[in-house]
């Protein structure tokens, strides 16, 4: 057994000893001098046995070779990118809105009407018919200035997918993305008539910011990591918080601004580490400044997770026409159409081409991330820049990893000679 290539080990804060993280387990496990004299020589494989050696093969950070576990993260991928488990729909009723940047495509008039509703709704049966699904999500793309006609095909479709999950006895979740830059006085509440629990807004990258849901059956929302309770701090109903890597759409609840996880650099056309450095650590430097209390500093070390809708096989973006895209910033683009729900299943034209580009790409192919060492905690990031544009982005903690976990460990103020798991 080697060490896993997940692993990155950084001195904590106090000089005293060395905080060892594995990404791909979210594990992480204190060594005083010795142990890391130890842990070095297990690096170079001269050292295949003792107490260390057995807990770090029991904490599953140790691989029988790095090569295996390369194969089992590419497996990982294509099982999440391909499970049929899950039909996830951003729904767009009217593309009449400014354009924010690169988040959407192109603007025009004219909201979704009756037809388009009642062929998305017969969509999720001809899905459900062709793959049976037990997890629908539907996301809202919802201008800040919608009109009434809006809101009315957003509150009759909801009910509609309501009554269809209950149909198929699968599970339902909702929620919205605000989109455009004047927000309509309100826009909250007439979200939450509709239906509408989880409520975002792309301005400013805020997730859960608004969100109304009824708390979760954990009162307190807090991560005590080194005593081994790992607590719900992403305020869901369900399980979530195993920092382990084991739940599924974390990202759908992490507050993005706080996380820093979309301030991505594209590392494509030229190597400016130094540069990536400087600024990843402004953005740490920025996050502890704003809270002097580091709560929520584990999310720097969480995993995101169904972030991208570019990424799974069964994710479309939906136009206020019936036109289905890869990603929601293709909205509006004839190009980029993968077709047109509207058409009869039997004459449906479909973008055969496009649907291969995305189907055979794994970012486990690409150097830069069969080779990183914190690839678990982006699994390659946004598939649309990654495949569509051809640009490669990696998250901050990619330049900084081993600052963060120094600054981590003085988060939880460990420090002292022993071995002591705080996160299992």
């Amino acid at each position: 057994m080697v060490p896993s290539q997940y692993n990155i080990v950084a001195p904590t804060y106090d000089g005293n000893a060395y905080i060892l993280f594995n990404a791909k387990n979210q594990v992480c496990v204190i060594l005083n001098e010795n142990e890391h004299s130890e842990y070095l020589e297990m690096c170079e494989g001269k050292l295949e046995e003792g107490d260390l050696y057995d807990r770090l093969v029991e904490l599953d950070v140790m691989t029988v070779d790095q090569k295996t576990e390369l194969g089992s993260m590419r497996h990982a991928f294509e099982h999440n990118k391909f499970d049929n488990a899950l039909l996830e729909l951003h729904i767009c009723p009217t593309l009449d809105f400014e354009r924010e940047g690169d988040a959407f495509g192109f603007r025009r008039e004219g909201v979704m009407g009756k037809n388009v509703q009642e062929r998305l709704i017969d969509f999720i049966r001809e899905q459900y018919l062709y793959q049976p699904f037990k997890l629908m999500k539907v996301e809202w793309l919802v201008v800040k200035t919608a009109d009434d006609a809006v809101f009315d095909a957003i509150k009759h479709l909801n009910t509609e997918f309501k009554s269809v999950a209950d149909e198929l006895d699968v599970e339902y979740r909702l929620s919205a993305l605000m989109v455009g830059n004047d927000r309509k006085e309100g826009l909250e509440d007439l979200l939450m008539a509709c239906g509408i629990a989880e409520i975002s807004d792309l301005k400013t990258d805020q997730r859960c910011m608004h969100t109304v849901a009824q708390p979760s059956k954990n009162e307190d929302f807090v991560v005590d990591i080194r005593k081994g309770e790992v607590k719900d701090f992403f305020n869901r109903d369900s399980a979530c918080a195993d920092l382990r890597g084991n739940t599924q759409g974390l990202s759908g609840n992490v507050d993005f601004s706080l996380a820093a996880n979309l301030t991505n650099f594209d590392i494509s056309k030229t190597n400016r580490e130094s540069e990536f450095k400087k600024r990843a650590m402004a953005l740490m430097e920025d996050f502890l400044a704003d809270n002097p209390t580091r709560e929520d500093f584990e999310v720097f070390l969480t995993p995101l997770r169904e972030y991208c809708g570019a990424a799974p096989e069964r994710s479309y973006a939906i136009d206020e026409l019936g036109n289905a895209y890869v990603c929601t910033r293709d909205l509006g683009c004839a190009e980029q159409v993968l077709f047109n729900l509207c058409e009869p299943v039997e004459q449906r034209h479909i973008n055969m081409k496009l649907i291969a580009k995305y189907g055979i790409a794994n970012p486990l192919n690409l150097d830069e991330c069969s080779q990183c060492r914190v690839y678990p905690l982006c699994m390659g990031g946004c598939a649309r820049v990654r495949v569509g544009d051809g640009k490669l982005t990696c998250i901050p903690q990619r330049f900084i990893i081993e600052e963060y976990l120094t600054e981590y460990s003085r988060t939880l103020k460990l420090s002292g000679s022993d071995t002591s798991l705080f996160c299992q």
